[in-house]
């Protein structure tokens, strides 16, 4: 049994490794378009005295003396430079240069000490694209999403200084134009002859809401009919008396001397999921066709960056299975050996009590945790004047929440041990609740070995590849030594105290019955659904209000902003069973896997969010 557990174990750590490789391969393939564009990790000085970081989409063939024309992308607040993966591979293959930035304070461009100069990211870039001599700087595009969105729109305005050419093109996804004067209150053609277009989601949680003069007021599937929008397809001219213009029609006008376009593009996606849309990306293609001149013209409707995607989740997966198999493999050397049980994880019959009281503490666990959520989070933001208590709010406000959470779990298994029967009562020795100091040690050992082990990959598929592991707003993408240390303190331990709890009670306190060792499988699916609940009713509540009326349930203090962050969990929490109980069952160790996940999730979460310096 023991042989065979190790074979097992070994075999899971080779598919791991062969799933990772190829994802970064895969990846690679696709996003260098079969090697016809070279990809490049940029670090440059700006002119504000800060770095950023950057990556570079170059069509092989464009050179001094036969340009092409590029294409900056910028993230939204929260996110990343790879966040902008549709825009890097379907501008590039049609033959763009792409460069798409880590904003400041996000991913691995220098940290700000405060949010005054955030807005001046997009502007940066458009300085350094300008002196690359392979560019047509008489075709320079800018896109950006949300927050990236506004950092362009500030760069096309401010970039045409005469000295350097004017931007040719401005795409707006999930960000509002520029409609009016800011002094006077009067509509006016903000871009002259610029190429404008705006994506705008007809469930976005955040904008296009729109109040009319005549007091008309209008939700984000209606911004076509506001004034804004109509005044912005006139080109600035006041929309009343004028023929009302249609969503997803380029309207053309010359200006200056030149064709000038207008167009607002109306899909029906929330806000994060127009930088994740086939739709969107659709939109972007025709954008650029028609505003730069495409290269390599193709199909907008012909997008491959669905498969890179594909292998980016394949690598995700393999990061999983690696870790789990390698904990396995590990026990069985000499210097883990002792972590092994001899045994599987005792099962015994349990009564019928004993699992009406687990019912009524795990509601009282997911009622707990989805209530308490919002509360946490927006008070652990910042103090009462407004000053950041971590350099990571997002992360902190999340990991105060899991600690909180971990701790009424921990008083709720305390309560239901002390009403148990004699009979009932689990050993805390056998289920490994109580283990002794050596182990302990060995086991912090050997989950934090595991999980930089596992980690190490997302680093190798970065330098080699320039690839790393995800899924729409889920990525465990490749950190810095600040990061590190952020992960390490204080959210580590914040981290740490849910996922010891959370395996705890999975292992020890519900799937410990006879028919829970039987169906294994069931068991584990019934917990991390109870696991993901809380995090999966609040974003259900959002979006089904939100779907059904127009506008989100939750919204005061940012909250919608709030619930987006839950999207990750949805998948992190039901994985981190699955996780906690295939190393618990060979272990019964509930500690292992607490630390194994508890490190891995702070890791993605702390590399995916914005850091103050």
């Amino acid at each position: 049994m023991d042989n065979r557990s190790k074979r097992k174990a070994a075999r899971g750590v080779l598919l791991a490794v062969v799933l990772m490789l190829i994802s970064m391969v895969g990846a690679s393939f696709i996003q260098t378009s079969a090697g016809r564009v070279e990809v490049k990790d940029l670090r440059f000085e700006t002119s504000l005295g800060y770095e950023m970081s950057a990556l570079l989409y170059k069509p092989k063939w464009a050179s001094a003396d036969n340009k092409a024309p590029a294409v900056i992308a910028c993230h939204g607040m929260y996110n990343n430079r790879e966040m902008q993966d549709i825009n890097l591979v379907e501008l590039s293959r049609r033959g763009y240069v792409v460069l798409s930035i880590d904003m400041f304070s996000h991913g691995n461009s220098q940290n700000l000490p405060s949010q005054d100069l955030l807005p001046m990211g997009a502007l940066e870039a458009l300085k350094m694209v300008r002196t690359l001599n392979y560019v047509d700087t008489q075709r320079i595009g800018l896109t950006g999403h949300s927050m990236g969105g506004m950092n362009c729109d500030i760069a096309a305005l401010m970039g045409d200084d005469g000295v350097n050419p004017p931007v040719a093109a401005l795409l707006l996804n999930s960000c509002f134009a520029t409609y009016q004067d800011t002094a006077t209150g009067v509509y006016v053609n903000a871009y002259g002859s610029k190429n404008v277009g705006i994506i705008a989601g007809q469930f976005d949680e955040f904008l296009f809401k729109e109040v009319n003069e005549d007091g008309t007021v209008l939700l984000a599937k209606d911004f076509i009919r506001s004034d804004n929008a109509q005044s912005f397809l006139n080109f600035g001219e006041n929309p009343g008396g004028k023929e009302v213009r249609s969503a997803n029609t380029m309207y053309r006008r010359e200006i200056d001397g030149k064709e000038a376009i207008r167009v607002i593009y109306n899909p029906a996606v929330t806000h994060p999921w127009s930088h994740f849309s086939r739709r969107s990306a659709k939109a972007t293609i025709e954008f650029f066709d028609a505003a730069l001149g495409t290269p390599d013209p193709m199909e907008p409707s012909r997008q491959v960056w669905q498969i890179k995607e594909l292998f980016n989740l394949l690598g995700l997966t393999g990061m999983g299975i690696f870790a789990v198999n390698m904990a396995l493999l590990l026990t069985h050397t000499g210097m883990f050996g002792s972590l092994r049980a001899e045994q599987e994880a005792p099962s015994k019959t349990v009564s019928p009590r004993w699992r009406r009281l687990g019912a009524v503490f795990g509601a009282a666990t997911v009622i707990f945790c989805a209530a308490s959520y919002l509360p946490i989070v927006i008070g652990a933001k910042s103090d009462n004047n407004g000053r950041l208590l971590f350099a990571q709010n997002t992360t902190f406000g999340i990991g105060l929440w899991a600690a909180v959470c971990g701790l009424f779990m921990i008083a709720c298994m305390f309560i239901r041990y002390k009403l148990a029967d004699g009979e009932e009562r689990i050993s805390l020795e056998e289920t490994g609740i109580r283990p002794d100091s050596r182990k302990l040690v060995l086991t912090v050992i050997l989950g934090a070995g595991v999980a930089a082990a596992s980690y190490l990959w997302v680093g190798i598929g970065d330098y080699f590849f320039k690839t790393d592991f995800r899924i729409w707003v889920l990525a465990a993408k490749a950190v810095n030594g600040e990061k590190v240390l952020i992960t390490l303190f204080p959210n580590l331990i914040l981290f740490l105290v849910f996922y010891a709890a959370s395996s705890v009670q999975i292992n020890c306190f519900e799937c410990r019955g006879e028919e829970d060792v039987r169906r294994a499988g069931r068991s584990t699916a019934v917990c991390a659904l109870t696991a993901v609940a809380p995090s999966a009713i609040l974003v259900i509540m959002q979006y089904v209000h939100l779907f059904g009326t127009g506008s989100v349930l939750f919204e005061k203090n940012n909250a919608h902003s709030m619930i987006l962050w839950l999207f990750p969990m949805l998948v992190l929490i039901p994985a981190s069973v699955v996780i906690s109980r295939r190393i618990y069952r060979e272990t019964k160790n509930p500690y292992l896997p607490a630390v194994i996940n508890a490190i891995l999730i702070t890791l993605i979460s702390c590399a995916n969010t914005s850091t103050w310096g």
